[in-house]
């Protein structure tokens, strides 16, 4: 359950909120923040009161309750499933579908390695961060708890890269239809592709702003076709980024080919009176560039994937293959020769000035160990949960967390709450989210051996084509 509408909310006395919420405040004196994910992290970045901060972290994690058998229902039924197909648990199925870790011990290695090793790095941060508490409250002893991370990560950013104001200064280099030119230029020389603006149909537009790309290759001619639904609407799916096949690759009867079409939704604020026809003018932030990037990782999988059967088409491979071309395709953001094609000002052409990028990449990530242990820590617990004796109850999910919790990580969660509930990727990406940590590694050793030198090199681009397409083919093989 991931319906804002039932997420609840948390009723937060007025004085302990910052003078932007007081026009929710009720007749009691009280505000009753919504619990979606946006909001809650809205408040825990940028709310002063500890107590305030505690409320909403509370509420938060021990909601929605009803995911909690939920989550048990679905590990029962995924734990029989495995059984009756012969396999010891679920993680032993899903590791049998030619992974790459070929086992869920190997993945728990990887990751209790992952976590050792960054344990250092993420108890430095920690430090700092209380060493900042202590000196904003004036208490030499205050102990820094879980909902505090979010608001001293904050203040850790703006104090070591510069100011919010960078975000602002960036939004006229990130002009969705400047970044849509750069990626298309990008392509082509990368790989010989291009992303080509269609025109849209009254009939084919579900919505206000859609963007239509055609992607062509110039030795194959049209490879499919990309739709983009990135404006913000009431009802929309809450996520930054999601790329659905609408249609996918495979072979046809008589040796044709049948194109894919993709849609990319996600969910950037607009300007009033943003339409089909101004939807390139959409400005981007770099958190939402960057997702964007990721994004097109999977929607290049997918348009270079040529197989027979669609099961096995483009990103339907193995769930530890799968993040590897997103996770590549985010190098773009930290590289000064591509940026200067994908982050150029929307009127003078100029590229993103090279302090603003750095001060941009510092804001997105001021603690990354302690958010590489986090990722850890759910890795492990979806394996666990996974494994061979799944959780029966609410209190075993929440027992197994808090377990691993406290070996893995810098912050362990209160006792008495349960943020499994709002674990939303082990539906989709049950026993394999550790796949996100291998595809990071793995594409950080790609970028390394194949396009640190130039990654604008057509021969790379076509080897790194090559390699998905292989993997779309052979994956299920």
């Amino acid at each position: 359950m991931a319906d804002p509408a039932a997420l609840g909310t948390a009723s937060v006395p007025a004085q302990l909120l910052p003078g932007s919420w007081g026009l929710a405040t009720s007749l009691t004196g009280q505000v009753r923040v919504p619990l979606d994910s946006g909001s809650v992290h809205y408040l825990l970045s940028h709310t002063d009161s500890a107590e305030a901060r505690k409320q909403v972290y509370l509420a938060a994690a021990t909601s929605p309750e009803a995911n909690l058998s939920l989550l048990t229902g679905m590990l029962g039924c995924r734990h029989k499933l495995a059984r009756l197909l012969g396999y010891t648990s679920y993680a032993h199925f899903k590791a049998s579908d030619s992974t790459l870790a070929g086992s869920p011990g190997a993945a728990e290695s990887f990751l209790v390695d992952l976590a050792d090793q960054c344990r250092a790095h993420a108890d430095k941060e920690l430090a700092l961060l209380t060493h900042m508490k202590r000196q904003h409250t004036g208490d030499s002893g205050a102990v820094f708890q879980p909902w505090d991370q979010d608001y001293y990560t904050r203040q850790l950013a703006t104090q070591a890269c510069g100011p919010a104001a960078a975000a602002v200064a960036a939004f006229p280099y990130l002009q969705l239809g400047s970044v849509l030119a750069g990626l298309s230029e990008l392509l082509d020389r990368l790989m010989g592709l291009q992303l080509q603006q269609q025109p849209l149909s009254a009939k084919e537009a579900w919505a206000q702003g859609l963007v239509k790309l055609a992607v062509v290759c110039c030795e194959h001619g049209p490879l499919g076709t990309l739709y983009l639904d990135l404006v913000a609407r009431p009802g929309k799916v809450p996520s930054s980024g999601i790329l659905y096949p609408v249609r996918c690759g495979r072979e046809l009867p008589g040796g044709m080919y049948q194109q894919p079409i993709l849609c990319l939704v996600g969910n950037v604020a607009a300007a009033h009176g943003i339409g089909s026809a101004t939807a390139t003018q959409l400005l981007l932030s770099w958190k939402e560039f960057k997702t964007l990037l990721h994004e097109m990782g999977h929607a290049v999988h997918s348009m270079v994937s040529r197989t027979k059967y669609q099961h096995v088409w483009g990103t339907r491979c193995a769930q530890d293959i799968v993040e590897v071309p997103s996770h590549l395709w985010e190098h773009f953001a930290s590289d000064s020769r591509c940026l200067a094609l994908l982050a150029r000002h929307k009127s003078s052409r100029e590229p993103l000035p090279a302090q603003l990028a750095q001060q941009l990449a510092c804001r997105t990530s001021a603690t990354p160990a302690l958010e590489l242990q986090q990722q850890a820590l759910m890795s492990l617990v979806d394996l666990v949960y996974h494994g061979h004796l799944p959780p029966s109850s609410a209190h075993e999910s929440s027992s197994v967390w808090l377990s691993l919790a406290h070996q893995h990580s810098s912050l362990p969660p209160p006792q008495t709450t349960s943020p499994q509930a709002r674990f939303s990727h082990l539906t989709i990406y049950g026993a394999s989210y550790y796949s996100y940590l291998y595809a990071r590694c793995l594409s950080e050793a790609i970028w390394d051996t194949h396009l640190l030198q130039d990654p604008l090199n057509p021969h790379t681009g076509e080897l790194e084509g090559t390699k998905a397409n292989a993997e779309s083919s052979s994956a299920h093989s």
